[in-house]
Parts: structure tokens; C-alpha cells; sequence
């Protein structure tokens, strides 16, 4: 149940104003009101519906960014003050500091942080980093957010760099306005580990468990763990040594966090975030700690005090976070679309749900169906209490998820012993995306059952070209035993646009595509649900292979659709702004 106004009815209790950003919001909101506070949700996540809230008059009020970014911004804290009310965070010139990343990394260096800036000025155009950029593989990171998702990018050659660089800017241009940008050195091999802490207005220090984070693609987090595996404590004790003489120089109260890449005994600075993370559950589980009420008494806000901290020792217990997302789970690509089908077998109290709107995830939103969090005795345990919840979990509807593309990161050797780093799931990992041809002819059938057309029928299932028998009559949802798995396995359809089916049978989910005559040329095809934000290519001119035809929009991120072989735009069939299905015909093309 969604939250909109105040659930405690006391003149005594102070006011709290949550942005609410959805996965998890309602849990924080119940911690705040278990501490005293009357809570009220802003939603749509922006400073602009603040502004319109009408603070309560003689009463003392708070602000916490919650899940969104603006505790990374100072705009908020300074907004927040300005309407008198206080911001659960740093003073404004903290966020400032660590909002800007090229300050915030030399600011690190005179305390003998080590980073790795390739070079030490920010840029604000892509032909100024061909000119300065002596070797790849490099990082781009955006300077005003410089947080995972659209504020960083891999580089690995010069060309990467004019295609998807130019790409990657335009889209950080659009979202923040002129921004620039920093170069960081790619360190091959290395682990993206996250140290945690809170600082109190006495000047008191405390660090927590550390969060691995290289379980991650294209910036985006998948699986998260506290403690890392096989990092020494040496480079604990050096890093935390370090992070609390930088801290207490710059004056910081509070709870935040700093990231460092780290190989062997070498670590690097490369980013940090005031306030908590979704990962901080984390860290609550392995150390027994809240991190709100350790953020509230840093901030002597709270007269109840967090649970004393007692370190634990690496093996006595390890915690997880999985994050499911509408996501093709072959190619990566977004996958917007509405919730039909939700069923959890296994242990319920370990999912967090997102609050989605009649079950929709909307393609201008996140990604985020929910995340799963647990722990266990060991990194074994609990990626296998993991994998275990997650196969028994039903989910269908007009979008793919990456149910299955988890699982068979939770069951990798290497994962469960600790041995990946920050590249593994982008560059090594292959998942085992594609079922027996039983499974993928089953598929077929079931969607050919649901055509009127009297003649047989040719589907497009996984790169698989298949053809269906007219007349076939199967029930659906239901399930079906195969021989070649030897496993009865639940299936379920759902019709997308006249001639595309998301189908789910077992632990797949994949697109099924009528195959259809037609009388028009060559299509170019949409690959996902969004707004199609740019046409790249004017009518009749002749492109390269690889160019970028159309960008469309979906779930915050800007998909490419290019060919790769050269050929002419005849005709464009969408504009600018429209809304658009995946397998939606975008143009007709022909070559030459």
C-alpha cells in the first residue's frame, strides 16, 4: 500500500519528507515512523514537487533524499534549507565536494589516496579526448553525476570512442544540460569494492562491512555482496586509515561511502556517495547495524542510539542483494511492459518489491522489478539461497525479465568462489540464454494456436526460424512435459503488438516473432518499447556500415539501432517523440 500522507496523528512528532523513488521507499518510511517521525512520500522523485509541498507551520521538519539521486546534489540541500526545513545528509559543500569528481579525487590526493585520472582536467567535447587520450582501454565518467548507469562508459579504441563516446555525451547532455566529463584509466582486472562509513559531529569514525560491487554490467548493479572475498586486511586497514584522515579534514558528518578499484594490494579511488545506498541492507545484516538510525545519530537527530558495532569476522556471515530487472535476458536490451503473473514460492520476507503503478514498468522510468536480499554462513550459502528463491519465482507479461540470466550467474564457479572482477559479467560471462529446439518449437505452437490464419506459419524464436502447422489448438497458461529436459515445465504467452509474443516457459522468457509477407522493402525494426528520441540518418542518404539509424529511448537509456552492412534510408515510418512497440517497423531500407 502506497503511503501519501501521514500515518501518526501528533502534534509532537516531527515531520519527515521522503523523494521517493519506489524499491524500498515504503521500508524506509516504516523505520522512520518506528523512530518517532510522522512521514510523508513526495513522489515523482523531483525538487519541483517539493517546492509544492506546504511545510507545516510551527512544526520542526525534515527532508531524506531517499533511494534518488538528489543526495548527491547539493540543489537539494540547499532547497531544503532555504524552505526551513533540515536535510538528512552533509552540509551542502560536502555534497558539492563529492558531486564534483575531478575536486573530489585531488582532494583525496593530498591525503595519499591514490586515483586513476588519466588525465587531470575536465573535458566537454569528444574531440577533445582524442587529442589527449594516449592508450585505451579508458573509462569516460560524467563530472555533475559521476554514479553508475548513464554517468560512466568503457572506451576500448579510438573508433568506440567517436561511436559510442559521441553517443554516451549526447545523452548526458540531454539528461543534465552542458556537462563535462573526466578520463579514468581502466585497471584490467581489478575489483570495484565500496567502503562504507559514518562520521558524528564529536568527530567519532566508524567504518562497516565492505560491498563488492564487480558483479555489474554496462554500470548497472546485479549482485552485490558484503563482505568481498579474498580482500586482505591489510588493504582494509590501509584504505580505512586514509578515508578517516580525508573525512575528518573535510569536516564530513554523517554516513557515506567511497569507491576504490581495487588489484591485490594496489586500491584506487574512483568515486563516493553521501548518505546510504540501496546496498547498505547489506551491510545492516552482516554488522547489525541500521543505517538510518546511524545516519540520524551522526547528525545527533535521533535520541535513540543504532546498535553498538561489532565487527564480525569474514566467514561468520555474508550478505547478498540480486536486482530483477525488465531486461532481455540474451542482449541486454530494456524491456518495458506490464505484470501479469507474479508468484513467490520461496521466502517472501527476502524480496523487496518496486511500488509499480498497475504493475507497469513505464519505459520512462527504471528498470527495477524488485531485489532480493539475504544472507548465509558463507559466499556459497547464500548465492545458493538465492539461486533457489529465484527459480521458484513465476513472473510474466507483455516484458522479458533477467530471471534466468541471474541464475546462471549464481551458479558460475567462479562467482560462487569469489574469483570475478569488475568486467567479468560484460566481457567473460555467457549465459546459457537458449533452450532445447523442443522448448523453442513448443513456443511456436503456442503462439500459432492463438492465429486465426488458416496457413502455416513461420516464427522468428531465439535466431531460430520456425515453422508452425495450422490448426494446432493448446491451452494456455498451462504446462508441458519435455523429453529432452525430462521436466514438466509451466509455460504462459502474452500477445505484444499484432506479430510479437513474449513467451515464458520454465525459467526462459524470450520474444517470439511472426514472420509475415509483406509487399515493403527491407524493415528496420524496433528492438525495444520506448520513444524514439532521434533519426540519425536523413531520407536517401547512404550510411556506413555500423552507423546509428534511430535512437530509441527506454527505461533511461538510449538504444542504437544500426545495421551492418551499408544501405539507404527510403522512407522513415516514425517521428521524433512517438511512442514505439519492439518489432514496431521503424523504417523501410533497402541496399544498395
Amino acid at each position: 500500500m502506497r503511503l501519501n500522507t501521514a500515518t501518526v496523528k501528533t502534534d509532537l512528532a516531527p515531520v519527515v519528507v521522503i523523494l521517493d523513488s519506489s524499491l524500498g521507499t515504503l521500508r524506509l518510511s516504516d523505520e522512520f515512523q518506528r523512530l518517532g517521525f510522522e512521514v510523508v512520500l513526495i513522489p515523482g522523485q523531483s525538487l519541483n514537487a517539493l517546492k509544492k509541498w506546504k511545510a507545516p507551520a510551527n512544526r520542526q521538519w525534515f527532508s531524506h533524499p531517499g533511494w534518488t539521486d538528489w543526495g548527491q546534489r547539493p540543489e537539494w540541500s540547499q532547497l531544503v534549507q532555504k524552505m526551513g526545513g533540515i536535510a538528512i545528509g552533509p552540509s551542502s559543500k560536502i555534497i558539492n565536494l563529492f558531486s564534483h569528481l575531478i575536486n573530489f579525487l585531488s582532494e583525496g590526493a593530498k591525503h595519499q589516496i591514490p586515483h586513476a585520472l588519466a588525465h587531470p582536467y575536465p573535458l566537454a567535447s569528444i574531440p577533445e579526448a582524442v587529442n589527449v587520450i594516449k592508450e585505451y582501454p579508458v573509462v569516460l565518467k560524467n563530472l555533475r553525476s559521476p554514479q553508475f548507469g548513464l554517468g560512466l562508459v568503457d572506451i576500448s579504441h579510438a573508433g568506440e570512442l567517436k561511436t559510442k563516446g559521441s553517443l554516451w555525451l549526447d545523452h548526458v547532455n540531454e539528461v543534465e544540460g552542458d556537462s563535462f566529463f573526466g578520463i579514468e584509466r581502466f585497471i584490467e582486472g581489478s575489483r570495484l569494492i565500496r567502503f562504507p562509513f559514518s562520521r558524528d559531529t564529536e568527530g567519532e569514525v566508524k567504518f562497516f562491512s565492505q560491498i563488492d560491487h564487480s558483479l555489474q554490467s554496462e554500470y548497472r548493479a546485479y549482485i552485490p555482496i558484503c563482505p568481498p572475498q579474498n580482500l586482505t586486511t591489510s588493504v582494509i586497514d590501509e584504505v580505512n586509515e586514509k578515508m578517516e584522515n580525508f573525512i575528518n579534514a573535510i569536516g564530513f558528518t554523517g554516513v557515506g561511502s567511497m569507491d576504490f578499484l581495487v588489484d591485490g594490494s594496489r586500491y584506487y579511488l574512483v568515486g563516493g556517495h553521501c548518505g546510504f545506498k540501496r546496498d547498505s541492507w547489506l551491510w545492516e545484516k552482516v554488522d547489525g547495524v541500521s543505517p538510518l538510525s546511524e545516519q540520524l545519530r551522526s547528525l545527533n537527530l535521533s535520541h535513540k542510539s543504532s546498535a553498538k558495532h561489532t565487527p564480525k569476522s569474514k566467514n561468520e556471515t555474508t550478505a547478498a542483494m540480486v536486482f530483477l530487472r525488465a531486461e532481455d535476458p540474451i542482449y541486454q536490451l530494456p524491456s518495458p511492459g506490464k505484470i501479469f503473473e507474479k508468484d513467490t514460492t520461496g521466502k517472501e520476507s527476502n524480496w523487496i518489491w518496486s511500488d509499480l503503478k498497475q504493475g507497469k514498468i513505464e519505459a520512462s522510468g527504471s528498470d527495477l522489478i524488485g531485489a532480493w536480499v539475504g544472507v548465509g554462513k558463507s559466499l556459497k550459502d547464500v548465492l545458493k539461497s538465492a539461486e533457489d528463491d529465484l527459480s521458484k519465482l513465476w513472473i510474466h507479461g507483455s516484458l522479458l525479465t533477467n530471471q534466468k540470466y541471474l541464475i546462471d550467474v549464481l551458479k558460475h564457479p567462479w562467482v560462487r568462489e569469489g574469483a570475478f572482477y569488475l568486467g567479468f559479467l560484460q566481457h567473460e560471462f555467457i549465459p546459457d540464454h537458449r533452450p532445447p529446439l523442443e522448448v523453442i518449437q513448443f513456443a511456436a505452437d503456442v503462439c500459432a494456436s492463438l492465429v486465426k490464419a488458416q496457413s502455416s506459419l513461420k516464427w522468428l524464436v531465439l535466431g531460430y526460424r520456425i515453422e508452425t502447422k495450422p490448426g494446432i489448438k493448446i491451452a494456455t497458461p498451462g504446462s508441458k512435459r519435455f523429453a529432452d529436459l525430462d521436466e514438466t515445465l509451466s509455460y504462459s504467452v502474452y500477445r505484444v503488438t499484432d506479430d510479437r509474443w513474449s513467451v515464458r516457459i520454465g525459467l526462459w522468457s524470450f520474444w517470439c516473432v511472426e514472420q509475415r509477407k509483406s509487399t515493403q522493402g527491407i524493415k528496420l525494426n524496433g528492438l525495444v518499447a520506448g520513444v524514439v528520441k532521434r533519426l540519425a540518418v536523413s531520407k536517401g542518404k547512404l550510411t556506413e556500415p555500423g552507423d546509428t539509424l534511430v535512437i530509441v529511448e527506454s527505461l533511461r537509456r538510449w538504444v542504437s539501432h544500426q545495421v551492418s552492412i551499408p544501405v539507404k534510408v527510403l522512407s522513415w515510418k516514425v517521428k521524433v517523440g512517438e511512442a514505439v512497440e519492439p518489432g514496431q517497423m521503424l523504417a523501410e531500407i533497402e541496399k544498395p
